[in-house]
């Protein structure tokens, strides 16, 4: 389950398409994460879903890419990330190409 947070950020405008790619995405882990942030009273728990876009030209992928939102409650801004844009604690649950 997704934080309240979250759903709160995307509001309407994002909540439904960004179900619509989780729907359709694979979990690929969920659980604690080996981090140098972690001790005895504060861990890192992560859960990454693989989404994959078939076509590069696809509308839905150049919506989700201009989408930065925020409100009260925090922002985002949706990126597309390689492998050098991920901490190398969380490249071990990444599944490899």
């Amino acid at each position: 389950m997704l934080p309240l947070k979250l759903k709160w950020i995307l509001r309407r405008e994002f909540w439904p398409q960004f179900q619509n790619l989780l729907k359709h995405g694979t979990e690929i882990h969920k659980g604690y994460l080996d981090d140098p942030r972690n001790t005895d009273n504060a861990w890192v728990e992560t859960v990454a879903i693989s989404v994959h876009f078939d076509d590069q030209n696809d509308v839905e992928m150049k919506r989700m890419n201009s989408v930065r939102a925020s409100c009260l409650h925090g922002s985002l801004t949706w990126l597309q990330a390689g492998m050098g844009h991920v901490r190398p604690q969380a490249r071990q649950i990444l599944p490899r190409n």
